[in-house]
């Protein structure tokens, strides 16, 4: 059902160095709200469960030319959402992986 084979991955050190200088990423976050808020997320990260993905990401991230991070926690649903966004017509996705490779600041909502 999904290409995961065309998905184009992103290190945690560069994703932290490029958020610090482009305010314009998305960090899209696609654990469960409880994770998201029980377990921490990154600053300023957008929240949608990769089961919801495919019917609420449309109202939320309009520009399809965004440039998009994807995390989960260990990198599996992360794979799963960049091929939907892919499958959707998102054209600047990048697989981050998973929160337990996040060595930087998290936040707590």
């Amino acid at each position: 059902m999904f290409n995961f084979g065309s998905r184009q991955r992103i290190s945690a050190s560069q994703a932290y160095e490029n958020l610090k200088t482009n305010k314009d990423i998305i960090v899209l976050d696609v654990r469960t709200k409880q994770e998201f808020k029980g377990d921490g997320h990154i600053k300023n990260a957008i929240n949608i469960s990769v089961d919801l993905l495919q019917h609420n990401v449309l109202n939320t991230l309009k520009d399809k030319d965004a440039t998009i991070y994807v995390v989960c926690y260990s990198g599996s649903r992360s794979a799963m959402a960049v091929s939907i966004l892919k499958n959707l017509g998102y054209t600047n996705v990048y697989d981050l992986g998973g929160m337990a490779g996040w060595p930087y600041e998290v936040v707590y909502a």
